[in-house]
Formats: C-alpha cells, sequence, structure tokens
C-alpha cells in the first residue's frame, strides 16, 4: 500500500512539472512571436538619447508628436502618444524606425 501511495505522489509531481514546462514554452513562443516589445515612453527615451527633440510647432493639443533630429530635419518620428506604458505596434515601430533611422 505504501508503494502505491508513493508512486502516486511521484505521478502527481512529473505531471505538475510537465504542465508547468508547456506553460513556460508557450509563454516564450508567444514573445519570439509578438517580436519586440517597445513602449511609448522607451521609444521616445531613445529618440532623445539619439538627439531628437519634439517638434514645437506640430499638432499642439492632439494625441500625436513629432520628434524631429536637431541636425537632420529629413529624420523624423511621430508618435501617437495616449499613454507612456502602451506597447507600439510591431508595423509602426518599423515605420519609426526606418523615418527616423534609430533602432530599438
Amino acid at each position: 500500500m505504501k508503494h502505491n501511495s508513493l508512486a502516486r505522489i511521484f505521478m502527481r509531481i512529473y505531471l505538475f512539472t510537465r504542465i508547468i514546462m508547456r506553460v513556460i514554452i508557450k509563454s516564450r513562443e508567444e514573445v519570439t512571436r509578438l517580436g519586440k516589445q517597445v513602449k511609448v515612453r522607451d521609444a521616445i527615451r531613445a529618440l532623445k538619447k539619439a538627439g531628437f527633440i519634439e517638434s514645437p510647432n506640430h499638432g499642439n493639443g492632439t494625441s500625436h508628436r513629432r520628434y524631429i533630429h536637431k541636425d537632420d530635419p529629413k529624420r523624423f518620428a511621430d508618435i501617437s502618444y495616449h499613454s507612456g506604458g502602451e506597447v507600439i505596434p510591431k508595423g509602426t515601430l518599423k515605420n519609426i524606425e526606418r523615418s527616423s533611422g534609430v533602432t530599438f
């Protein structure tokens, strides 16, 4: 009888471990499927570090902010700013990288 109960305990531990491993693997797959997860505040911080300044005459009072490079006005980035913790969609992030020349 003792042997039977030990076998059940080990089987439960084994099954629990398998479930946990499945959850970990799925969460890793989800991150790789989504790609880079860049928040608005992190993107703005990176742009400012790269020498971009907020445009004083673009969209006052709107939800979008335009950042222009100090030395090269052809390099710019338009960022929708509703909440600083919001994640930028993948296509929008690629567009920001392309127009500004900054990679995240």
